[in-house]
């Protein structure tokens, strides 16, 4: 069952191309909007449309045409790993993992407030 107004993004997407606002990823995460863009992709705010509609943070690993792209996805899946081990109040909980048209996704908890960087410069 769809949601009201919900919009359907099936078409291709270039490697740097930003997912665009009600994207549904994984069937399940409907993107908000970019949250912060670093060298390799970007971090969204999303809803988990299973659960409550409750906020996450979605990272995006973009990949390119290249020999790195191998050590590169090898790192995201232990960085997910990583994640997934680990339990403390100060770090976000990691929800879930997948790869989607030839980008990776890590679902985080959504923790507002800003981004580390930002709190440290203030």
């Amino acid at each position: 069952m769809r949601e009201a107004g919900a919009r359907c993004h099936k078409r291709a997407m270039n490697p740097g191309e930003a997912l665009s606002e009600g994207h549904l990823l994984d069937g399940r995460y409907r993107v908000r909007k970019v949250l912060g863009v670093g060298g390799m992709g970007r971090v969204y705010l999303s809803n988990d449309t299973r659960l409550a509609n409750r906020p996450v943070a979605v990272k995006e690993m973009i990949l390119g045409d290249g020999i790195a792209e191998k050590k590169a996805i090898e790192d995201f899946t232990r960085e997910a790993t990583v994640l997934a081990r680990l339990s403390h109040p100060g770090i976000p909980t990691l929800i879930d993992h997948f790869a989607e048209n030839g980008r990776h996704y890590l679902v985080m908890e959504f923790v507002a407030g800003g981004d580390l960087d930002q709190v440290v410069q203030e």
